[in-house]
């Protein structure tokens, strides 16, 4: 294995209190890594408080699991390089060294919003594991791969916020940011009211190393609890690529809906691109998940199958006074006309899809100008029974939860 790391250290901003958190383990007494103790403290001070459920509470799986008992530990500022990722070693470089002969780079972001910090975790669970060491050696095919792993928003993992000023997965615009060959006349940087706002400063860094590969993975988990699932970028060859993983759900088209994402802006370039949904922030199979995905990514074993492919024409945006009315979860199935929530300018919101339509990522935390969910239409059901990406510890009831849901997608195809 071939590693570099690209390291940077950035001025600390007062940020507002972050509302999600998560609660790490003890440190491993076998930790190559010396610990940095401040940090290590002040990590367990504020990752430790788990989100309450909310008052009408959509839980997917009746066992309860977070992610205590995960080695998560920042280690000290380094005098050499580093085999972790953290908010002081942003960048990891894996796989083929020589320009020359790299003929196929792979990226990955993690910590895009810096409360869902699953891909960061599993990273340096697999670096701890001997991964990465392990496929390069043992792979011949994988002789000429680069990998890339970029930690998106340092600032936002180290103050337990989305975000610091401005969400970053949605200022990657096109009529803002330079494209390999070409720059434009309004970069983001010259806008003297954006370019001092943090994201800003990373937006166009992320957006390069974009340009520079040939398939990219964004790793993510959500607010309220959902199964995991894949978001491709709206072109064939991401809709495909994203079908090969072994996931739930492929959520297309959804892309179309949200301005300014990472994907999106991977669209423009024409990479194939995926941004997967690990699940919910604190559940301790989030980070199982992401592992799986990450494996799969780097290694090219890519022959799991989706179970079921909606298509998102549109979402609900949260707007002054917004409030659930009846809390919806994770790809529950709607009907027409059905009372979701209520705001101040809209009133009532209601499906309006004459068929029913599924709920798809229902936030727990309401942002104002952001995302409440997305609604979904079925497409299609995969032909292959839902399977865990790893040995599951999801219950029997779980499982009878999810053959339901597909029972109903099957039942919607047919009427249609």
């Amino acid at each position: 294995m071939t590693q570099t790391t690209e390291i940077e250290n950035e001025e600390t901003q007062e940020p507002p209190e972050c509302s999600d958190r998560i609660e790490p383990k003890e440190q491993a007494t076998n930790n190559k890594v010396a610990p940095n103790t401040e940090l290590v403290n002040d990590l367990k001070q504020n990752y430790c408080t788990k989100r309450e459920e909310n008052a009408q509470g959509s839980s997917i799986s009746d066992q309860e699991t977070s992610v205590k008992g995960r080695d998560f530990v920042l280690p000290a500022q380094p005098q050499v390089p580093q085999t972790k990722l953290d908010p002081n070693c942003t960048k990891l470089v894996f796989g083929c060294k020589n320009d020359e002969k790299v003929t196929v780079k792979k990226l990955i972001t993690v910590c895009m919003h810096g409360d869902e910090i699953c891909g960061m975790v599993a990273m340096n669970e697999l670096i701890q594991e001997g991964y990465f060491d392990n496929v390069f050696a043992k792979n011949e095919t994988l002789a000429t791969t680069r990998v890339t792993v970029l930690l998106a928003n340092p600032k936002g993992v180290e103050q337990r916020k989305r975000f610091i000023d401005v969400n970053l997965n949605r200022i990657f615009m096109e009529n803002k940011l330079r494209r390999r060959g070409s720059v434009t006349s309004e970069p983001l940087d010259q806008d003297c009211i954006l370019r001092n706002q943090y994201e800003v400063t990373r937006v166009q860094k992320i957006a390069d190393e974009i340009a520079n590969c040939d398939f990219y993975i964004d790793i993510h988990s959500t607010s309220a609890k959902s199964f995991p699932f894949a978001l491709p970028s709206p072109d064939a060859d991401s809709e495909n690529f994203a079908a090969t993983f072994n996931v739930d759900f492929v959520i297309e088209k959804l892309v179309k809906s949200v301005r300014g994402t990472s994907i999106g802006w991977a669209n423009l370039l024409k990479k194939p691109a995926v941004c997967f949904e690990c699940g919910q922030h604190q559940d301790l199979q989030t980070v199982e998940v992401a592992k799986t995905i990450i494996r799969r990514f780097v290694s090219g074993d890519l022959e799991g199958t989706a179970k079921a492919v909606l298509t998102c024409p549109n979402n609900e945006v949260i707007r002054k006074g917004f409030k659930y009315v009846n809390t919806p979860q994770a790809f529950q199935k709607v009907n027409y006309n059905e009372l979701l929530a209520i705001d101040q300018e809209v009133g009532e919101i209601r499906c309006t899809n004459p068929k029913g339509a599924y709920v798809i990522m229902p936030t727990a935390n309401p942002i104002l100008g952001e995302e409440a969910w997305f609604w979904g239409e079925i497409k299609e059901l995969g032909t292959v029974e839902t399977k865990p990406p790893e040995k599951s510890s999801q219950t029997v009831d779980n499982r009878k939860k999810i053959n339901n849901l597909r029972r109903s997608l099957s039942m919607s195809r047919e009427q249609k």
